[in-house]
């Protein structure tokens, strides 16, 4: 069966004219099945090349790791050791390791000024009352509570940035 199919397609292939013309010239229509034969045969052979060379060219690829972690980059680095590039947009090292702070407070935010105890001290004294608002205690109060609570929230500010 598949002799037979081969044998019909080889048939098919000698009589097959591409290139017929509608002459009465009996030398014509050997050229053109020569001409059919040869374009065909150059047509095979050209796919056949066309398909060899694509098989063997190498494609270049481009993929990109917008935030890759530490292991796919070196995972990255073992597969693609020649092209690989890093377009680095963030610090990659924690600034912790070599970058060290060291924060100094305001004195008074350290000072017995800003503790409870000598704010209460100062208006409790002398029973400074509500109608005395000429005596500087009275202010004072309020001010060295207002400055503690500057020092409270600059301390909580910090500790919270750093944690």
């Amino acid at each position: 069966m598949l002799r037979n199919l081969l044998n019909s397609l080889w048939n098919l292939f000698l009589r097959l004219n591409l290139f017929e013309t509608h002459s009465s010239d009996v030398r014509s229509a050997p050229i053109e099945k020569l001409a059919t034969r040869i374009y065909i045969v150059s047509l095979i052979n050209f796919l056949i090349i066309i398909g060899i060379i694509s098989a063997f060219i190498v494609r270049t690829e481009n993929g990109i790791e917008y935030t890759p972690s530490n292991e796919k980059f070196i995972q990255l680095a073992r597969i693609y050791p020649n092209t690989l590039q890093c377009r680095c947009s963030k610090v990659g090292i924690a600034y912790e390791t070599f970058v060290k702070t060291n924060v100094d407070f305001h004195q008074v935010c350290s000072s017995k000024f800003i503790e409870q105890e000598w704010i209460d001290s100062i208006s409790i004294e002398k029973s400074i009352s509500l109608s005395a608002t000429s005596d500087v205690r009275y202010y004072l109060s309020f001010f060295w509570q207002a400055i503690a609570g500057f020092c409270t929230l600059g301390k909580n500010t910090w500790m919270n940035a750093i944690a």
